[in-house]
């Protein structure tokens, strides 16, 4: 298994999370909440 190490500026970059979208009505926490439940259903249909 080939081992990777990770720079300062990969760990640092690690802790943002960048998202586009068109949904101008909703608020930030709005469309991330959304986000979030569109992995969970895609989890269960993947399972």
């Amino acid at each position: 298994m080939k081992e990777y190490s990770n720079s300062e500026n990969a760990i640092e970059l690690a802790e943002y999370f960048i998202l586009w979208t068109s949904l101008k009505k909703l608020r930030a926490s709005e469309v991330l909440e959304l986000y979030r439940l569109r992995w969970q259903i895609r989890l269960i249909l993947r399972g």
